[in-house]
């Protein structure tokens, strides 16, 4: 914010700042995309959009925001907007099409800032459910203000029952150029201060990659996909990350000598769809049971189970 706004001063360029969309702007409809941090962005769009309309000097466009905004709501093709608006692989939600049980929360990000909105996403998602079983639970405050859950006495059968009858899992993959030791302690430390640690982490590499845009190419063929290769050095660095933040339960699986993937904390599984299979297997073999499978760490990754759950 101080470069933005010495840079903005030696241009002379008026700087402005947006709040977070109050959501009675949206006169009782709600964003399409979950998580908080939306309502920054939505901020943000409807900031650029009346700056564009007043810099082409569209007067109508501008009377009909002003005239708007002083009745209390946003113009009606903003809110239809913001309403409809999509953006696939970012606080996205999908159910698996084969089987029962299983779902997929997708969240493209890929730095500390962002992964810290995705937990915060990921553990409202969780609350929900908890909810839908008839769990009302006490939301404080505790360090950043993060989200705290503290289910009463009168529900912790119910928690215990719920813990007894899903799993969270986290499906992870990031870029060799990012730091997975900065990556991933804002998640972690979301979710167990949320008391929704991670049972299992699987971490895979992904089914394809962006190359380079050369700019003779045709837009269709800028993007060039590749198969990985078979090497999981990354893979096993960034779980050594990971079990670095769990020791104890790491120490635990080793004098249990678990060989199931279930059976650990965490684990490298050479490629996605084997990881997929595997997640759909359990579903079968264990009926009773739901996944709940976070994925995350890099758009690439999101981007590829998506294709493979055909979305």
């Amino acid at each position: 914010m101080d470069v933005l706004q010495m840079k903005a001063s030696e241009l002379d360029i008026r700087l402005q700042v947006v709040s977070p969309l109050n959501e009675k702007l949206l006169n009782g409809s709600k964003l399409s995309m979950e998580g908080d941090h939306q309502l920054s962005n939505a901020a943000l769009a409807v900031a650029l959009c009346r700056c564009w309309a007043e810099r082409q000097k569209d007067e109508k466009h501008v009377t009909m925001f002003d005239e708007a905004i002083s009745m209390g709501h946003l113009p009606e093709p903003y809110i239809k907007g913001l309403v409809n608006a999509r953006f696939l692989g970012r606080a996205q939600h999908v159910q698996d099409p084969e089987v029962q049980g299983l779902s997929f929360f997708l969240d493209g990000a890929h730095s500390p800032e962002s992964m810290e909105a995705c937990g915060k996403w990921f553990c409202s998602a969780m609350r929900k459910l908890y909810q839908m079983k008839g769990i009302q639970p006490e939301v404080s405050a505790m360090g950043k203000n993060e989200p705290v859950i503290h289910a009463s006495c009168d529900s912790s059968a119910l928690v215990q029952n719920m813990e007894q009858s899903s799993k969270r899992v986290l499906l992870f993959n990031c870029m060799p150029q990012r730091d997975p030791s900065l990556l991933l302690p804002p998640l972690i430390n979301l979710c167990d201060i949320n008391g929704l640690p991670f049972h299992h982490a699987m971490f895979v590499p992904g089914l394809s990659s962006y190359v380079k845009v050369n700019v003779d190419l045709p837009v269709a063929s800028k993007a060039k996909t590749v198969e990985n290769d078979t090497d999981l050095s990354w893979q096993y660095s960034v779980q050594r990350v990971w079990d670095s933040f769990t020791p104890a339960t790491t120490e635990v699986e080793i004098q249990k000598k678990a060989t199931e993937w279930y059976e650990l904390h965490s684990c490298v599984i050479p490629s996605l769809p084997a990881a997929l299979d595997l997640l759909r297997q359990y579903c079968r073999e264990h009926s009773s049971l739901k996944l709940q499978v976070l994925v995350t760490g890099s758009l690439h990754l999101v981007g590829d189970v998506l294709r493979l759950l055909k979305r």
